[in-house]
């Protein structure tokens, strides 16, 4: 996959010179339009990531009283030959009236704790969400972070338009400066949806 996306952007890629400082984030989300399920297309994966062995990943988000988001993530994982579904809670903070820039906190104990606010309770492991490119229509959206280390393609369905998804990694790798980071997308499997089939 990182092979074929290298192909072809290397045709789409005109100059890699002209990057912002860092990534450009959409305006005016619509908090009650974006919240809902999403379904992860491809992630650029995290060093000692276990998430890298995930199927079926999706997340979950919740506009709560206070204007933040409560977020659920999910996946599947096979663990000596059993689907083990895992989960994470936590707290989206917008931390801007105008632009897509989000506090993340997660709880990684958050879904083996019984008691408590499911969003809020264990250790929180901090970290930075902004929306970077967003459908008029909130059905795809791509995903980063100022430090352009974490990097997601997410629909509302389990499959993307293929022109779609390259449109988006591009626009990651020159509009938001992320270069040949991009090549390093993996992409998520999905039951009963075939492999992204890119042009």
């Amino acid at each position: 996959m990182k092979l074929v996306i290298s192909t072809i952007l290397g045709f789409c890629f005109f100059s890699v010179a002209a990057f912002s400082s860092t990534p450009i984030p959409v305006q005016g989300v619509e908090l009650d339009e974006y919240q809902g399920r999403w379904f992860e297309i491809a992630r650029i994966p995290q060093d000692n990531d276990t998430q890298g062995r995930c199927r079926n990943t999706q997340a979950l988000y919740e506009v709560l009283e206070d204007g933040t988001i409560g977020v659920e993530n999910q996946c599947e994982i096979s663990i000596l030959g059993l689907e083990v579904k895992q989960r994470i809670f936590g707290i989206a903070t917008p931390l801007s009236s105008d632009e897509g820039i989000f506090k993340l906190d997660l709880r990684p104990l958050s879904s083996v704790i019984p008691f408590g606010n499911k969003y809020t309770r264990g250790f929180k492991v901090e970290g930075d969400c902004w929306i970077l490119e967003l459908d008029l229509d909130y059905q795809y959206a791509l995903i980063g972070n100022p430090s352009r280390t974490n990097l997601f393609v997410i629909s509302r369905t389990p499959d993307l338009d293929p022109e779609i998804f390259l449109e988006l990694i591009e626009l990651a790798s020159t509009k938001h400066g992320y270069g040949d980071s991009v090549y390093d997308l993996e992409v998520t499997d999905h039951d009963g949806v075939a492999p992204l089939d890119l042009p």
